[in-house]
């Protein structure tokens, strides 16, 4: 059992890395409203690493710290704000990354490779395309189907993504035996 200032330590080391990860510049699309981040890859990462628990207080700090009005997220408004803009969707849904990711991983006792993986890639790009397209929809006041295809464009690099979080995260919790 670890101590709860390990515990700590860990969940401010990764707050500290997706913040990190927000200082690499958007790449913005043009067809939709928002841009593609690297930041999402330490949202998986939270996940892989810290589990359920940890790895939602670290989002959830992420969160919190921008909510305070500093600049954590790349390109877009910061502050509250964020949750009202065309982002919104996929910040809520960074909330719920970890924990379903977490969850999935511990019930199904998930520790190969490709299991984590496809668990990653289920929550942690499918799940949030789909809800950041449906906010997006409503937010921009446009087609479900037309926001929903657009963000097609969000999959390879988050597949990808997906890959980089399964492989490093897996090698990090073996390291620190998590």
């Amino acid at each position: 059992m670890q101590s709860k200032a390990i515990r700590l330590g860990q969940i401010a080391v990764m707050t500290a890395l997706i913040i990190v990860l927000g200082f690499i510049p958007p790449i913005p699309l043009g067809v939709i409203p928002v841009p593609i981040v690297i930041q999402n890859l330490g949202i998986m990462l939270a996940a892989i690493i810290l589990g359920t628990k940890n790895g939602t207080f670290s989002v959830w700090l992420f969160l919190i710290i921008g909510f305070c009005g500093i600049p954590v997220f790349p390109g877009q408004a910061n502050g509250l704000t964020v949750l009202f803009s065309p982002s919104g969707g996929y910040v809520i849904a960074w909330v719920l990354t970890p924990l379903l990711i977490g969850l999935i991983l511990k019930h199904f006792n998930v520790r190969s490779f490709s299991m984590t993986f496809i668990t990653v890639w289920l929550v942690g790009v499918l799940f949030t395309e789909i809800l950041g397209g449906c906010f997006l929809s409503w937010y921009t006041h446009t087609s479900l189907k037309a926001d929903l295809i657009a963000n097609l464009a969000f999959i390879p690099g988050d597949t990808i993504k997906a890959l980089l979080a399964s492989w490093i995260g897996l090698r990090i919790r073996k390291i620190i035996r998590i």
